[in-house]
């Protein structure tokens, strides 16, 4: 999955990671802002999920 901002970006992103042989690549419609307008769970600080 790819996130951004807004969704915008992330479209794009995904779109052309489908072209190069990603095909179950994907994105957040709405992105960072709707997730986190959803109420659902974020870790403050810009951490990342890869050690």
């Amino acid at each position: 999955m790819v996130l951004c901002n807004e969704g915008y970006a992330s479209s794009f992103a995904a779109r052309d990671l489908r072209r190069i042989g990603l095909p179950h690549a994907t994105d957040l419609i709405g992105g960072y802002r709707a997730w986190h307008a959803a109420g659902l769970p974020t870790i403050a600080g810009g951490t990342s999920p890869v050690p």
